[in-house]
């Protein structure tokens, strides 16, 4: 999320896809928490690395379910939200989410075949007033990616897979990465 004043803000989902999944005709998709909003679909392209010698190695159209094996798709879906009626942010912050239906149809039986993605606006106390700030008082930004994952493997005794994605924060704030419990469309941690 973005802040773009008076309580307005700016979300943001990315979403990267196997082209080889099922199809991706997502055109909107539902933010959900304290307060809901529509995101739109702004983008939609095929982000497959491509090497001098690989050949036709593409995803395209981007929603399709039949591009080559290791074919990326990208998705950038995009609204303003109206957060000024929220009050002082709680001790665990606000929490949004995105649950849409996957790409992964052979596990729908087992999962429901949703996932959801979730950002957190954490709580900010002034150091001097004491006052827990709302969201509109705040004018905060979320960190942000400068660029698309980029996998790295090392083909060594113990193989390695690094990712890079160059993540920062606008604001200056500390930015924290940890892998965590997938979630399902009600937020609830999957039992795998």
């Amino acid at each position: 999320y973005t802040c773009l004043g008076n309580g307005q803000f700016r979300f943001t989902l990315v979403t990267y896809r196997d082209c080889m999944g099922i199809a991706w005709n997502q055109n909107a998709v539902q933010l959900q928490g304290p307060v809901s909003a529509t995101l739109s679909l702004v983008s939609a392209q095929d982000i497959t690395a491509r090497c001098a010698t690989a050949g036709t190695f593409a995803c395209d159209p981007p929603t399709t379910g039949s591009g080559t094996a290791g074919a990326t798709a990208k998705f950038v879906y995009s609204g303003v939200v109206n957060l000024s009626s929220l009050g002082p942010t709680p001790l665990n912050g606000y929490t949004f989410w995105v649950a849409f239906p996957c790409c992964r149809p052979s596990l729908q039986n087992i999962i429901g075949g949703e996932l959801a993605l979730t950002v957190k606006m954490r709580r900010y106390t002034h150091p001097v007033s004491g006052q827990i700030l709302t969201p509109a008082q705040l004018c905060d930004n979320s960190p942000e990616f400068l660029t698309d994952p980029t996998s790295i493997g090392e083909i060594r005794l113990g193989d390695t897979l690094r990712l890079q994605n160059l993540a920062t924060d606008p604001d200056g704030d500390v930015v924290l990465h940890a892998i965590d419990f997938p979630l399902s469309n009600f937020l609830a941690p999957y039992a795998y």
